[in-house]
């Protein structure tokens, strides 16, 4: 089974970083994600009329690649996220 690559690369995280802050992208910490108690109440406040599926500034419409690969003999539909509008 293939190990999971966990190398932290600072010029890629920093530039990920400048690229959240400048789009106002507001990123969970892990213990946000695993304990959502720990979400700030401005935020829980903002999130509280946005539906899962809704279409806003705080969840922007991704864009995506759909393509046909044959795995097995077998023709299926492979969708693959590429990043937000």
């Amino acid at each position: 089974m293939a190990k999971i690559d966990l190398t932290v690369y600072t010029d890629r995280l920093e530039r990920a970083v400048k690229r959240a802050r400048e789009r106002n992208i507001i990123i969970p910490t892990f213990a946000q994600q695993k304990d959502p108690t720990l979400v700030p109440a401005k935020i829980k406040e903002e999130l509280k009329g946005i539906g899962l599926w809704d279409c806003t500034s705080a969840q922007s419409v991704p864009h995506y690649l759909e393509k046909r690969a044959g795995r097995q003999g077998r023709r299926v539909r492979q969708g693959q996220l590429l990043g937000a509008a």
